[in-house]
């Protein structure tokens, strides 16, 4: 009952839903009961002390709070946070990303479990939800904001773009993108998250002006006014050097505007690294060591640029754990979400991680049982089509 949540017979609750989405719960089914079984036996933490002694989890988070709106995708609850941060705190031994560099260089000795806590964006969040609870458990963590965002007080152009399209009320929207007219659906969340991720990756390929020109027109077409959006939604400078005095939070670079860095120029890259780490520095009065590749994308000559700019880390996006011999300019990391405690605790023991590998290599029996069910189906039909030919 507690791993699934209610009490709804399978049988009645299955011919409600659609296929997809039956193969979907089992799968999340399957693995909140396997976690369950892992975690309360404990069998999760002799693995992590034995198997993790020296593998270090980097987890990433974006936003803390109870958001309800647009932002709901990439925030986690408080009191969620709480419990993860307390489960952190009594099997690891968090360590800032600083110790994590000093250990790479060979400079010193991590205890055992070591683990690493860094946010993403640079939102309020940080500091009015999560601060306190790091506080609280004595966690240091590093936290990677958008420069341009945090002096405009304005969104991350990805966040705009989700605005725009959670909060427009049309059931289409029409662009000319590339010479070619196309139309997104927006009738559904799904759709709309869709439409979403077509954009992005659209707007990854040109420059910034260019791209917030564009996100100008597209706010115009879906009927969207993006003045409205609330101008409380990031860390203002006061609030990074608050954090930042106190030591326990250190801060990264995330890049002036976020872009596609490996579809930019070379001043452009070099711009974006160089000028959003000596913003930073300026106001900390601290020299900045670490760097978040926007969206975790990198290349050989991004680390090259990187480590010419005086970055001694970088992070990406890369599920996995690090080890000393991780290349220091692409560490791995775990996102974390709004999960159940023994979903997170696998989830950073990356041992969801080697599930979906195994996947991957041998045969996901969901997809084949569709398959199967598939192309059964399909025979029925071509035999039904078949026989009323023969009738015919």
């Amino acid at each position: 009952a507690v791993a699934i949540g209610h009490y709804i017979p399978f049988y009645y609750y299955f011919k409600m839903i659609k296929k997809d989405k039956l193969l979907f719960l089992l799968k999340r089914y399957v693995e909140i009961i396997l976690s369950a079984l892992l975690f309360y036996s404990g069998f999760l933490i002799l693995y992590v002390k034995i198997i993790l002694r020296k593998q270090i989890p980097i987890l990433y988070y974006h936003e803390i709070g109870n958001c309800k709106d647009f932002f709901s995708d990439i925030a986690v609850k408080p009191e969620n946070f709480k419990k993860q941060m307390k489960y952190v705190s009594r099997w690891y031994n968090a360590v800032s990303i600083d110790d994590l560099a000093d250990y790479m260089e060979g400079k010193r000795e991590l205890s055992s479990c070591p683990i690493v806590i860094t946010f993403d964006g640079g939102y309020i969040g940080n500091y009015k939800n999560a601060y306190p609870i790091l506080k609280k458990y004595n966690i240091p963590a590093t936290v990677y904001p958008v420069t341009n965002c945090i002096e405009k007080n304005e969104l991350p152009w990805t966040m705009k773009l989700h605005y725009i399209i959670k909060e427009s009320n049309y059931n289409s929207l029409e662009m000319t993108i590339a010479d070619q007219k196309i139309e997104f659906s927006l009738k559904s969340l799904n759709e709309k998250l869709s439409s979403i991720r077509e954009i992005i990756n659209f707007l990854y390929n040109i420059l910034p002006e260019e791209r917030d020109k564009f996100i100008q027109i597209i706010a115009c077409k879906a009927g969207i006014d993006l003045n409205k959006i609330p101008n409380n939604l990031l860390l203002s400078w006061d609030y990074i050097e608050k954090m930042n005095k106190e030591n326990l939070v250190n801060f990264g670079s995330h890049t002036c505007t976020h872009p596609m860095l490996l579809k930019m120029p070379t001043d452009v890259i070099i711009h974006e690294i160089v000028k959003s780490k000596k913003d930073i520095e300026s106001k900390i009065g601290q020299r900045l060591t670490s760097f978040c590749y926007p969206d975790g994308y990198f290349s050989e000559k991004l680390k090259v640029v990187v480590r010419n700019s005086g970055y001694r880390t970088a992070v990406s996006t890369i599920y996995g754990l690090n080890t000393k011999e991780t290349s220091p300019y692409e560490l791995r990391r775990i996102e974390v979400g709004n999960q159940p405690l023994c979903v997170f605790a696998m989830n950073i023991a990356g041992i969801l991680g080697r599930i979906q590998l195994f996947k991957k290599k041998f045969i996901n029996c969901f997809g084949l049982l569709d398959n199967l069910a598939s192309s059964k189906y399909k025979r029925h039909k071509y035999k039904a089509k078949q026989n009323q030919n023969e009738s015919i």
